[in-house]
């Protein structure tokens, strides 16, 4: 798989390496194209999201086109990040899905009510990870993003 040029980034906040790992599977498995940016924490999200700028204020990085959150981060857990995210203005409509392994209603219902997208149970086996992979193809994704 060779992501093309200039397609804006998936942002992938995930501290598990095996779970880096099935996502770029099920990404290669399914076609989708888009780079994976992962990073390992809350805090390395929000200075990758609301640091895009130098002093001068000019933009250092392209915006990710969406988010896939873990909730279980260090620093600064998912819900911290998106609470962060969604009181700025830039970021109101910021796509944001929840993966996490949580099965709890109420952490499903914090996460949506601090403006999450989507909440995804992560998959317990490599179909699932296909088919989660497959369900953002459809659902997230433009075509210049997959083959």
């Amino acid at each position: 798989m060779i992501a093309a040029a200039g397609i804006a980034p998936i942002l992938y906040a995930e501290d598990e390496e095996d779970d880096v790992l099935l996502m770029r599977f099920a990404f290669k498995r399914t076609g989708i194209i888009c780079p994976l940016c992962v990073v390992m924490d809350g805090k390395a999200v929000l200075e990758r999201l609301l640091g895009r700028h130098d002093v001068a204020g000019h933009t250092i990085d392209p915006l990710p086109r969406l988010l896939l959150l873990d909730l279980n981060l260090p620093q600064v857990n998912g819900f911290e990040v998106l609470q962060r995210l969604r009181k700025e203005a830039a970021f109101v409509d910021f796509p944001v899905i929840i993966l996490s392994s949580s099965q709890q209603p109420s952490d499903q219902a914090r996460a949506r009510a601090l403006g999450a997208d989507e909440f995804v149970v992560k998959p317990s086996n490599m179909d699932g990870w296909v088919n989660f992979a497959q369900s953002l193809r459809q659902h997230w994704l433009s075509r210049e993003c997959v083959t």
